[in-house]
């Protein structure tokens, strides 16, 4: 009853190809593929979960007329104790391509996250180490990464709470003609207040810093929010100014202009009432 196991098998293969040239070359076939890329590919996964320990594990192979891909995950997640679990996630990708070029991308991740029922604070910690190589016919590229986010939020009462965010990375880029690195940060904070159970409104500033040029750039905006179902969240904001960096950017909304988010809960009893659906 702890073990699922899963594995996968697609072949697709040109049967007949009339040489005719696409219409549009920015749009997919309805049939078929561009170029011959046709391709096998195998895929195998297993997980484990109990009480407190739960793993995830994949292995994905494919290989191709323009590229051959290897995909590996694995990942464990500990709740030693109520409210507080740790979990760590190993990736690897390598793309050979057929016209000599070759991407391998490695990534080690270690997590952290408070949240006791009974405290008012919340924290969230993730440090990442990604190292990644582009070999290209002359040259190559090596980019290595470490990165950190944290983030706390405190609820002042059911009404008012605070968030906090701080991230650094650095980040070491090696060429054939020479290396380059830096150092950058952002710190951010957002104060969120609940009319009632269906609304709420907030606001949210956040200052990037690296030690290339010695630059700073800010973001700073409004949102408001609608719950209109059970653990559904919609919201829509304006950051009257603000930046991007693919690093911190994944979890919040930074980037000047407008922007629309769309979040749900998911936890152990939606998980439940899901499977209860399904077996349905």
């Amino acid at each position: 009853k702890n073990w699922r196991l899963d594995f996968g098998l697609e072949r697709t293969e040109t049967i007949r190809d009339p040489a005719a040239p696409p219409f549009n070359v920015n749009v997919p076939p309805a049939s078929g593929t561009y170029n011959n890329n046709d391709f096998t590919a195998v895929s195998a996964g297993a997980t484990y979960k109990d009480a407190l320990w739960s793993m995830t594990s994949r292995a994905d192979v494919r290989v191709g007329d323009l590229e051959d891909k290897l995909a590996l995950l694995f990942g464990v997640y500990h709740e030693p104790l109520p409210g507080f679990g740790l979990s760590t996630a190993l990736n690897y990708f390598d793309t050979d391509r057929s016209n000599g070029t070759r991407n391998t991308q490695g990534a080690l991740e270690f997590s952290l996250a408070r949240r006791p029922v009974t405290s008012q604070w919340i924290f969230l910690d993730k440090v990442r180490f990604i190292h990644e190589k582009e070999t290209g016919t002359t040259d190559s590229v090596t980019t290595e990464k470490f990165i950190n986010n944290f983030n706390a939020n405190y609820l002042y009462n059911r009404s008012n709470q605070v968030a906090f965010n701080h991230g650094i990375k650095y980040v070491k880029d090696d060429f054939d003609i020479g290396s380059y690195s830096g150092i950058t940060q952002i710190f951010g904070t957002e104060y969120r207040h609940d009319f009632n159970r269906k609304w709420d409104a907030a606001i949210q500033a956040a200052l990037l810093v690296t030690d290339v040029g010695n630059s700073e750039r800010y973001s700073y905006g409004i949102s408001v929010g609608h719950s209109f179902a059970k653990n559904v969240w919609l919201s829509a904001g304006f950051n009257f100014a603000g930046f991007t960096d693919e690093d911190f950017s994944a979890a919040k909304y930074t980037a000047e202009g407008f922007y629309v988010r769309f979040r749900f809960a998911f936890d152990h009893y939606t998980a439940r009432k899901a499977m209860a659906w399904w077996e349905k």
